[in-house]
Formats: C-alpha cells, structure tokens, sequence
C-alpha cells in the first residue's frame, strides 16, 4: 500500500501534462487570427472572412485633418503611408464625408454610425455623412470601391476634438458589414471587421 501511494502522485502528474498538451493548445489557431497588436494607443488593423486574413497598418507616417469643401461636402482625411513604402502612392487613405465638421466634433455629435460610400458616388446622396477607406499598402488584400452595396458601417466612439490633445486629440471607430469582391459579379461577397484610434494632426 505504501508504494501505491508513493506512486500516486507521480501518476497524477503525468496525467495533467498529457491534459494540457491535448487541450491546453486549443485556442492556439484564434490566437493567430487575432494577434496581439502593435501599439494599443493608435492602429489602423482589420480583418477580413472572419478573421482568415488579418491585417495591422504601419504607421510611419500619419496625418489626420479637417479639410473644408467649397462644394458643401467638408471632410476629416487620415492618410497613413507606412516605412516600408516607396513612393506617396502606397499608402492607406480613410475619409470621413460630413456635412457639417463642427458637428462632427461637438461633445454630443448628432451622428455615431456611417455609411460605406463617397457623397455623390452611385445613388449616394450628395448630403450623406458617410465613410469609406482605400488601402493599398503592401500586401493589398482590401482595395474596393465605393459601390452602394457595400453593407459596411462604420461607428465613432472617440471624436478629434482638437489637435494633438492626449484626451481630446484622437479619433477611434470601429467598422463591420460585407463587401462586394468582384464589380462584375455583385453576389461574390466578402466579410470585413475593424477598428483605428489615430490622434488628430492638423
């Protein structure tokens, strides 16, 4: 009897290591899907087809700025061009189109969710608060266009409302839906999730 209980434990132990090298490594695959990001204060990341395909934007180099329009449509413009980058061309562009900025920035904005589309472009009403990005930074996994049947919306949880302000100098937002992948062929679709907080620069 005293050698069955010496050995117990010995048996015991085995018995949880060969547990956690069969479950302990089960979230593994969700890890890599949703890596930890690069800089939790500001980042420009999505994923695309529930997470198959991620991707986190460099941001070497940032400008977010209010940009009047004598047309009546004024906009907030981020541009991110990353290091890796050769030329002003490469580069991840997002724009929010409003109809009034001042608005926009207030303390209790009049709107948090945004439309995928530029004003004007499609059946887009040309006074539609809307947002839409275009990345083509390398690799180029998400370039679409502003096509009406784009269902993604974009939410605002952190408005600019000045400039380089560590409280009050930053925009975050998230955005989700599905997307059209090829313009010939409007049923061939995809899904997308994401979220930036880039601070105001202008």
């Amino acid at each position: 009897m005293k050698t069955i209980k010496k050995s117990t434990p010995i048996i015991l132990s085995i018995t949880a290591v060969l547990l956690f090298l069969t479950f302990g490594t089960g979230c593994r695959d969700s890890d890599e899907i949703t890596p930890t990001p690069v800089n939790l204060n500001e980042h420009f990341r999505y994923s695309l087809d529930g997470g198959s395909t991620y991707k986190e934007i460099d941001l070497n180099q940032v400008t977010a700025k209010y940009r009047p329009d004598p047309n009546g449509i004024e906009s907030f413009n981020i541009v991110i061009i990353p290091a890796a980058s050769t030329n002003l061309v490469e580069k991840l562009t997002a724009t929010f189109y409003l109809q009034n900025f001042g608005s926009f920035i207030s303390s209790s904005p009049n709107q948090t969710n945004y439309l995928w589309g530029i004003p004007g472009f499609d059946t887009r009403s040309t006074t539609s608060n809307t947002f839409f990005f275009s990345d083509i930074t390398r690799p180029v996994i998400f370039n679409v266009g502003a096509f009406i049947n784009n269902q993604i919306t974009t939410t605002v949880t952190e408005y600019p409302t000045t400039v380089n302000s560590p409280t009050e100098g930053y925009i975050a937002f998230t955005f989700s839906g599905t997307y059209v992948v090829d313009q010939n062929n409007p049923l061939i679709t995809g899904s997308i999730m994401g979220s930036a907080r880039i601070k105001r620069t202008e």
